[in-house]
């Protein structure tokens, strides 16, 4: 009799273990879940991330370009200016003087802002 109540407790206790290696089994579908999708996100955020550099390299060199080209427009805008003063004409009254400098006015704090961010 002690005999078959120490294989029924022995029973008893695998029957645990087994419940026990279910659970197991459950949490290792989880991880090859959770993997999958971990591998597929650092996949997409790799592809976004070569598009972001190649954006931001193109994005960097507009704005040099855009920067050369202004700063050559405010030299050319300072020159004519003072030519216009010197010939007595003022150079508000010119229209593309005008457009140039609102262009100007414009721009560049718009640049400026820019310059913080594309170091």
């Amino acid at each position: 009799m002690k005999e078959l109540k120490s294989v029924l407790k022995h029973l008893n206790k695998e029957e645990v273990n087994l419940a026990s290696e279910k659970v197991e089994l459950a949490s290792t579908s989880e991880i090859s879940s959770l993997t999958t999708m971990f591998k597929n996100n650092v996949e997409n955020l790799s592809k976004e991330y070569d598009e972001y550099f190649k954006l931001r390299k193109s994005v960097k060199s507009g704005f040099s370009r855009a920067s050369q080209i202004g700063q050559e427009l405010e030299q050319m805008v300072l020159e004519f200016s003072k030519n216009a003063k010197e010939l007595g004409i003022s150079p508000d009254s010119v229209k593309e003087y005008k457009q140039a400098k609102q262009a100007l006015d414009k721009s560049f704090p718009v640049l400026k802002d820019m310059k913080k961010f594309i170091r």
